[in-house]
């Protein structure tokens, strides 16, 4: 990882206490979608709120415990919205285990302001074939309720095209104008 680049592989920050005075602030980017670990860490910057930023490709999975930040508002953009709740295209799951603000340099802790935030992973993966396009078929996810659309993929395995045609609490529709047998992948989840 460069000073200005994203880190391309999983990332464990252990018992750490960043700082920095410089204006453009410093932040943790994840590239690929790789797994975040921060634990024990402290980042403190004294111009600037701390900012763990997550671009296109925010981590499939992350874990944050006892941390501290000194940004008055969300330092998980692109990862959380403001109630911490994971924001679309989360699928393994978020773990937040005392987030907490702190004084900027020093890194005290601002009492009161710790974020207990769980929330677990509910998916779902199977193979499907449409066995005479062209049609549909509607497979049952079991997640308990509707998904988000951008919470749905899937992956043609062989000939065809497939897309998402609708979903319910309990269902998912796929399609596909080609003919004959098109197997394919699907994935659902709730954030």
């Amino acid at each position: 990882m460069d000073r200005r680049g994203a880190w391309s592989g999983p990332l464990t920050l252990a018992n750490c206490f960043v700082t920095t005075w410089e204006a453009a602030g410093a932040v943790v980017e994840i590239a690929n979608n790789n797994p975040l670990t921060m634990i024990g860490c402290t980042f403190a910057f004294s111009d600037h709120p701390a900012v763990f930023a997550f671009g296109g490709s925010p981590p499939r999975s992350a874990t944050i415990i006892n941390v501290g930040h000194n940004n008055p508002g969300n330092p998980l953009q692109g990862l959380t919205d403001g109630n911490y709740k994971p924001l679309p295209g989360w699928c393994d799951g978020l773990t937040i285990s005392n987030l907490y603000r702190v004084n900027n340099v020093n890194g005290t802790p601002i009492p009161g302001s710790a974020v207990f935030k769980s929330t677990p992973r509910r998916s779902a993966r199977q193979q499907a074939t449409i066995p005479h396009g062209p049609g549909s078929i509607t497979v049952l996810h079991g997640l308990g309720a509707e998904p988000a659309i951008e919470d749905v993929g899937c992956v043609p395995t062989g000939a065809g095209r497939v897309w998402l045609t609708s979903l319910t609490a309990t269902q998912l529709m796929f399609r596909t104008d080609s003919v004959g047998l098109v197997p394919f992948l699907w994935s659902a989840c709730l954030r």
